[in-house]
């Protein structure tokens, strides 16, 4: 018995080549540092210039090589510089972004009008097995801010029509609208969204606001709620968007830091009509399944220096993709938000240089966040000797149920999962329940007696399930406990090897036959 449906998904989850130009063109610049003269930004030399046919179509390029389990169910999103020449630096040449064309340059290979060359790169994509191609999306038409020029807006309205076409023509389904000169423009935004939806019916159109990567000031108690702003800005888009990506981080602080993004804009988004208001949490992809948002991965196999020594973490994706076959993500407004009074912190010094935000170098940054945080549901119990994991939890439209411990940080200890005893409701046992991450102990108590029920569970990367009846602790008539350990071997059976991703099973209760 497989518990994970065969068809692909439909939450419109991707991953994105950007952290993966920066390692691959640090290695490419290394070894051949003649052919690269642009230098990008954020500490990645040479990050644009490596988003080219060979890079993602040869016989190893990223597109052929990375998530083959997990390709159908994502997006396979061309970050920044796509549709820019070489060279061209996006603070003294900004203006050429947006034209939302194949740069012959660097795709050779896909030549013809603009929406032949769209049409041709996504079979390409659709050939290697990936849901489609994701496209950044500049937020402004080329030419605008150049010595002081703007498009006056029916010829902004017109551009993006135009482009709205070719993408609908080409199949496209995903837009990541991010930085651009109109980025902090909602009336901007909302445009783009309505084009779509008149232009490409089924086009994902993403929007985020572009703030900083910590939450409040870096000597702060790093709560999102203190930076007025920001808040208000992400919290007005995101009940205007069918997704809302909540941002970058700084490593190794983006839980705290996405978590309480996220409780916020729950919270507070008010979801205007027609718009489907999913939360994208970025590389944070267990909270996100937990949490019943979208994700975009970052992560890559090894590639680039030091890629010996980087931790490995593609898992997670896969588990999260089949999860969301099961329980797909869900808008804001659709069951109600709740937060622990506790708060726990984390924190990390960044040495001068670690990161390329520079107001947190030679600092020790803090971010924090609830301890606990449900959705449509009762708040998770949690107990611990020591420190607490971070604790998020859905109840799902559909009534599947999910729950995931998230790791700590802190600069003595670096990188760190506490175990806690969790206890979690899940009605009369019907639904099937998304378990992720590490735990003490994981009790399910029921509005029903188990009788003689059984207990079913699988590595969400697997493709059989366990009957694990025999395993359980039951606790009362009406709840039963699973051993911490039990989910480790299960939610970890289908592991691939050298893999760190934490463990993720479903589970699921049925009756004999």
């Amino acid at each position: 018995m497989n518990l994970i449906p065969s068809l692909p998904g439909l939450t419109p989850n991707y991953w994105c080549t950007w952290c993966a130009q920066g390692a691959f063109r640090t290695q490419a610049a290394l070894e051949n540092p003649t052919d690269l003269k642009f230098q990008g930004d954020q500490g990645a030399k040479y990050v644009r210039e490596s988003l080219r046919e060979e890079v993602l179509f040869g016989p190893t390029g990223w597109l052929n090589t990375f998530y083959p389990k997990a390709r159908a169910d994502l997006y396979a999103v061309l970050d920044d510089g796509w549709d820019v020449d070489f060279g061209v630096h996006p603070d003294t040449q900004r203006w050429k972004f947006g034209a939302c064309e194949l740069s012959a340059q660097r795709f050779p290979s896909f030549p013809g009008e603009p929406r032949a060359g769209l049409k041709a790169l996504n079979d390409a994509v659709n050939q290697a097995g990936w849901r489609g191609v994701g496209l950044w999306i500049a937020a402004q038409c080329v030419g605008d801010g150049k010595d002081g020029f703007e498009l006056p807006q029916p010829e902004v309205e017109r551009y993006w029509r135009e482009r709205a076409r070719w993408c609908h023509h080409a199949g496209i389904e995903y837009w990541k609208v991010d930085w651009g000169y109109r980025c902090g423009r909602p009336d901007f935004r909302q445009m783009l969204t309505e084009i779509a939806k008149q232009e490409a019916p089924g086009l994902f159109v993403e929007h985020t606001s572009c703030m900083a990567p910590v939450n409040g000031a870096p000597e702060s108690a790093g709560r999102f709620a203190t930076d007025a702003s920001s808040l208000e800005m992400a919290t007005r888009l995101a009940g205007a968007s069918d997704v809302f990506r909540t941002y970058d981080t700084l490593d190794p602080l983006g839980t705290p830091a996405t978590l309480d993004r996220a409780y916020e804009l729950l919270k507070g988004a008010k979801l205007e009509p027609g718009r489907l208001g999913l939360l994208n949490t970025e590389g944070e992809i267990y909270l996100g399944a937990a949490l019943g948002c979208a994700f975009g991965a970052l992560r890559f196999p090894p590639i680039g220096p030091g890629a010996e020594a980087r931790e490995v973490k593609l898992d997670e994706a896969l588990r999260a993709v089949r999860w969301q076959r099961v329980a797909p993500a869900f808008g804001i407004g659709q069951g109600e938000v709740l937060a622990s009074e506790a708060i726990l912190s984390d924190d990390h010094y960044f040495v001068k240089g670690e990161t390329w935000y520079p107001p947190a170098n030679a600092q020790t940054v803090r971010q924090s966040a609830p301890a606990i945080v449900a959705r449509g549901m009762s708040l998770p119990i949690v107990k611990s000797d020591a420190e607490a994991p971070y604790v998020v939890a859905s109840r799902h439209p559909n009534g599947a149920i999910s729950v995931a411990t998230l790791p700590r940080h802190n600069t003595t200890k670096g990188n760190f999962q506490p175990p806690a005893d969790v206890t979690i409701e899940v009605g009369n046992g019907e639904a099937p329940v998304g378990v992720f991450g590490t735990f003490h102990s994981l009790a399910l108590k029921l509005t029903a007696p188990l009788d003689n029920r059984k207990v079913f569970a699988q590595d969400m990367a697997g493709e059989v399930a366990s009957d694990i009846t025999q395993f359980i602790v039951s606790t009362s008539p009406t709840g039963f406990t699973l051993e911490g350990q039990l989910i480790d071997r299960i939610g970890l059976q289908a592991a691939t090897p050298n893999d760190s991703s934490g463990p993720g099973m479903i589970l699921s209760i049925q009756k004999p036959i």
